[in-house]
């Protein structure tokens, strides 16, 4: 997915999120009705729809949005096996800007698998489509509805050579479109990977890989009002390592020789270290905090994605996965810290500050920073209430605040 979707676009997703959350808090109410099914009601209000500079020429136009949607979803282990999948599908309504009214649509699947000898492994397929952010460096300028589709499938396999040596592969596709016709940001990834993996049972597990990716633009900026298809060509070679010092904090991080290449002679290539750190700490069984940090280009990061692990009283409960929003083509710094705390059995906070560096590699670069703050409330075990504050700005482009509350009600 494109770097972070639109706001009214999550507005349909957080609810699935919650929903699954609610759905696997208890491990053996899950094992005994793998399945839930609900109805959502959202109302979101955006102070800077189309992501206008505050001082511009023209006019900054806020609105607010009803998102009525339904959710359901399956999580089914069986023998060594497991499949799930979920979805949820909201209505969109502008108040003023009817123009903008739009269906969007998160739908996700999987199967975990694994064989009595050393062989393992998953299968991912995802599919969403949201209102496009008006405020990205490429995005189409327009006050009509643009909706972006993205488009995810990635396959992993396993083989354990010895008690404490893995043999590890995967292929990955991936793809973003727009109903905008002038839109430069669509884009089609295919990358594969190998490498081996050493972790004997204990804190520590180190990796090597080699990883190969082809990324094809059709239509980027050339000139005034030109464009021209961009084929780009990047290998990486790096160490990754994983290190669990007890069960409330666990490390990860990779570093890479990344070098990109483009096919179009504007487009700068990229030879250099690439790589990220991330932290998930339990400080206790009502607190976990979980921080970022990434340096890449856009090939790699446009489907890259923040996970905010659960808290730890409810381990069965999927993580939080924010999708970041990246300009192809340009180094990008990444930097998001994270918590959820849960004050009671039914009250949840949850909040996220993030901060993305861009740059071309010349005297061009910008930052986008984001701040949200979220509560749940969970009266019963089939409804729930949420409310949540947001603001994102660019620096010297545009400012936005949201803020928007939603009730649910999902069977189980």
């Amino acid at each position: 997915m494109p770097k972070e979707l639109h706001v009214i676009a999550r507005i349909a997703v957080r609810p699935l999120s919650l929903a699954i959350g609610l759905g696997f808090t208890n491990g053996v109410l899950a094992e005994a009705n793998p399945y839930y099914i609900g109805v959502s009601q959202a109302f979101t209000h955006d102070s800077n729809v189309f992501r206008r500079p505050d001082n511009g020429t023209l006019p900054v136009i806020a609105d607010t949005v009803s998102s009525t949607g339904l959710l359901g979803g399956i999580d089914q282990p069986f023998g060594r096996q497991r499949f799930f999948a979920n979805g949820t599908a909201a209505v969109n309504r502008h108040k003023n800007l009817d123009q903008l009214d739009n269906t969007s649509y998160g739908l996700a699947t999987g199967l975990d698998w694994s064989t009595i000898e050393r062989l393992s492994g998953n299968v991912r397929l995802s599919a969403n489509q949201s209102l496009a952010n008006y405020g990205d460096v490429n995005a189409a300028t327009t006050t009509e509805k643009n909706l972006q589709k993205s488009r995810q499938f990635s396959a992993n396999a396993r083989y354990g050579l010895a008690a404490s040596l893995g043999l590890e592969g995967g292929v990955e596709h991936g793809s973003v479109d727009f109903s905008a016709p002038n839109d430069l940001r669509t884009v089609r990834q295919d990358s594969a990977n190998l490498g081996l993996r050493w972790g004997g049972g204990g804190p520590l597990s180190v990796g090597v890989s080699a990883r190969t990716s082809k990324a094809k633009y059709p239509a980027v900026a050339t000139g005034v009002g030109t464009t021209a298809p961009d084929d780009l060509k990047r290998n990486d070679v790096g160490v990754n390592a994983t290190y669990t010092p007890t069960g409330l904090s666990t490390f990860s991080g990779h570093l890479n020789a990344t070098r990109e290449d483009h096919s179009l002679d504007n487009q700068s290539d990229f030879h250099g270290m690439t790589g990220g750190v991330a932290w998930d700490y339990h400080l206790s069984g009502k607190l976990n905090l979980t921080a970022t940090l990434n340096r890449d280009t856009g090939t790699a990061t446009t489907f890259m994605q923040l996970v905010q692990s659960p808290l730890p009283t409810t381990p069965l409960t999927p993580p939080t996965v924010t999708t970041v929003r990246v300009d192809a083509n340009r180094v990008s710094t990444t930097a998001q810290l994270g918590f959820n705390y849960e004050l009671t059995a039914k009250i949840q906070f949850n909040g996220d500050v993030s901060h993305i560096g861009s740059s071309t590699g010349d005297t061009s670069s910008e930052a986008l920073t984001r701040y949200n703050i979220g509560a749940k409330y969970q009266p019963t075990r089939t409804i729930s209430l949420g409310c949540n504050a947001g603001r994102e700005s660019r620096s010297g482009v545009y400012s936005a605040h949201t803020v928007g509350c939603n009730a649910e009600l999902a069977f189980r």
